[in-house]
């Protein structure tokens, strides 16, 4: 567990193993920036809980849990200048994948994002400092096209906060891309750190600001698998028996756990040909471990981005 220290209380990054969560701190301890190394590996393409998404949740403060939030209004949170470093473990390429986050209360009691027309939106966790050159390799050269989404899945504004009003700050970050097996990307911006900002605030509820950082592969090649590292017949079997599951990595601090499909459920269709962001349906599934696991191929949604004007950063 990680204490990230705020001028509104403490946050707490619990990050499941194989991730490593190094923060700064200004003068007075609060954080003044934070890096975090991810090593996905066949344990969590694999995992039966999580469908290959790997979960890292932020624990915020509840300053008036009988509350809710308003549009408009602006509350005390975390907004953190943010790199974020994925090395592929699993021994295959990695063909499209998504970084994005979910707050503890979605969907709960019909809650869902309303406050999209702000610079600073209040009832979601959201991303900015993002560019159209983000996302790069460990030589720092760009190497995938982003489309970024807001929580209803309408395109989201690339920039410092505001800059493309009215296109609302985003909660995915979606990647058309490889990642070579044994290769390091990273989610780098404007941000004061060269990384994006990572932004929740305060707002008033049950579970305050608290979401969950997520990241998910669509599509691995099995051709570059390393066929030793899982016993495919143990991991067939295991839909009846967890205890033949290889070991997974999972935050257990989370009240609203996510779950979906993934490239290493052998019970999902994984879906076939170039990558292009999920559709909506599939990514509310990704949102929400109530619904059905989608067993169909993804369709393209609308990446019609305005030109992008740099501000100054947050």
């Amino acid at each position: 567990m990680t204490t990230l220290k705020t001028a509104g209380g403490d946050w707490q990054v619990d990050a499941p193993n194989g991730v490593t969560i190094t923060p700064s701190t200004n003068t007075d301890g609060t954080v003044k920036s934070l890096d975090i190394s991810i090593d996905y590996t066949q344990a969590d393409l694999h995992d039966p809980q999580l469908g290959s998404i790997l979960s890292i949740h932020f624990q915020g403060p509840e300053p008036n849990p009988t509350g809710a939030p308003q549009t408009g209004k602006a509350y005390t949170g975390l907004a953190v200048p943010t790199t974020i470093e994925v090395k592929n473990d699993t021994g295959g390429d990695m063909h499209g994948y998504s970084f994005y986050t979910v707050d503890d209360d979605f969907g709960l009691q019909g809650r869902f994002p309303k406050d999209l027309g702000q610079a600073h939106p209040d009832d979601y966790a959201h991303f900015h400092n993002i560019t159209q050159s983000s996302l790069v390799d460990q030589n720092g050269t760009p190497n995938a096209t982003i489309a970024l989404q807001d929580p209803n899945f309408n395109p989201g504004a690339f920039g410092a906060p505001g800059s493309q009003l009215p296109l609302a700050a985003p909660s995915w970050i979606n990647a058309d891309g490889t990642i070579k097996a044994g290769a390091i990307e990273k989610l780098v911006g404007i941000a004061t750190n060269g990384g994006v900002t990572i932004h929740s605030e305060d707002k008033p509820g049950e579970f305050g600001g608290s979401f969950s950082l997520n990241f998910y592969p669509y599509q691995v090649d099995p051709a570059t698998i390393d066929t030793h590292s899982v016993d495919r017949q143990n991991l067939l079997d295991s839909q009846h028996n967890p205890d033949l599951l290889p070991s997974i990595k999972l935050a257990d601090n989370n009240p609203n756990p996510i779950a979906g499909p993934g490239p290493g459920d052998p019970m999902a269709q994984p879906p076939s040909g170039t990558f292009t962001p999920p559709d909506p349906a599939n990514q509310t599934t990704l949102m929400n471990p109530t619904l059905k696991t989608p067993t169909g191929s993804f369709t393209p949604v609308d990446t019609t981005m305005p030109q992008l004007t740099l501000m100054p950063n947050t």
